[in-house]
């Protein structure tokens, strides 16, 4: 069971979508941080097991993350930063919409 201490303790670890790195943590862990985009996140999604978790961002990268082993798995270089992302569940697939004005699937 989890005392307030703990989660006081933990406060200062929780990821933030804005910042250069994907911050992963839980309590009674110590901070842990993967390398990841180079400026904003702009989408986050998951698939529908949780098992990879896919990020875009300013810096024009697309990133699938093993979601449980919080590890990144690959990247793709779109060209361009991603403005936007949307994801379809049912068939895992992704569009983004990046500054070039280019849409992608």
């Amino acid at each position: 069971m989890l005392s307030t201490a703990d989660l006081q303790a933990d406060a200062a670890c929780k990821p933030s979508l804005n910042s250069d790195k994907l911050c992963c943590c839980r309590v009674g862990e110590a901070k842990r941080r993967a390398a990841a985009h180079d400026s904003s996140v702009t989408g986050i999604a998951a698939d529908a097991c949780n098992k990879v978790l896919v990020t875009t961002g300013l810096d024009g990268r697309l990133c699938m993350w093993d979601f449980k082993q919080q590890r990144l798995q690959g990247e793709v270089a779109v060209g361009s930063a991603v403005a936007c992302m949307a994801h379809h569940p049912a068939t895992s697939l992704v569009a983004l919409a990046a500054d070039d004005l280019v849409l992608r699937m």
